[in-house]
């Protein structure tokens, strides 16, 4: 079955970007001119533009990836005010990144 590449502004800078969900549609991973490639979950990006550091932050970490990680960013809901967590991950660990 072939997953649809869907066209959306990236959460992290704005450009028009595409992404393809995975894991249940409990993850984006996306592809933007600017960022590179990125994983995120519907929670991060639900509240990511409230840390406009954030977004930059993710941006350039994203792009600095080597090709056998991606950044992933979701949500850390462990504190009272939900925060952002962004670390690399192994793409083959990823269902969408192999």
């Amino acid at each position: 079955m072939t997953v649809p590449i869907i066209k959306q502004s990236c959460p992290l800078c704005a450009s028009q970007a595409e992404f393809k969900q995975f894991d249940l549609e409990a993850r984006k991973h996306f592809r933007c001119p600017k960022c590179v490639r990125f994983v995120i979950t519907p929670g991060a990006e639900q509240i990511i533009g409230k840390y406009s550091d954030k977004q930059k932050e993710y941006s350039e970490s994203a792009k600095k990836q080597s090709a056998e990680y991606i950044l992933e960013i979701k949500e850390n809901a462990s504190g009272r005010q939900p925060s952002l967590i962004g670390e690399p991950v192994l793409r083959s660990t990823l269902e969408c990144a192999k």
